[in-house]
């Protein structure tokens, strides 16, 4: 029997698994900017591989652009339909550019230098290989206009 969660009773992992679902129907009116700033503090703290957190957020609250996307998005109406999206993706050029950045600060420098440079030689050939797969058209930065 599934427990609801409470602040001194937080959700098992298979309660959380059993009850999570996907929505697709929002309420109707904009979403605060303090919500979505929120959301977004709290996104961006998730831990990732070796601290990259190569990911970025795009929040979208036009409805043509919208409606765009919804195109490319298998026509699911919830895309044109929810008053935001957050499109996350993530930004291996930014990552491999600050590489040395998130390299444990305490580590001897010899060791900071061979870890950059397992890093450095693994996301980026991973990149290459991820490209070639998707077709070089893939961009991961917009052209300048």
């Amino acid at each position: 029997m599934s427990v609801a969660p409470t602040l001194s009773q937080p959700l098992s992992v298979p309660d959380a698994v059993n009850s999570r679902h996907s929505v697709r129907k929002y309420k109707p009116g904009p979403v605060p900017a303090q919500d979505l700033d929120e959301i977004l503090r709290l996104t961006s703290l998730a831990p990732s591989s070796a601290n990259l957190q190569p990911w970025r957020f795009v929040v979208i609250q036009n409805p043509a652009l919208q409606a765009e996307l919804q195109t490319h998005a298998f026509n699911q109406a919830q895309v044109g339909a929810a008053p935001v999206l957050i499109v996350v993706y993530a930004d291996m050029d930014d990552t491999l550019a600050t590489l040395r950045e998130v390299i444990h600060p305490g580590m001897p420098a010899e060791a900071q230098e061979a870890s950059y440079q397992r890093g450095y030689a693994a996301f980026s050939a991973m990149t290459k290989v991820e490209l070639q797969a998707l077709g070089s058209s893939v961009r991961t930065r917009p052209t300048p206009s």
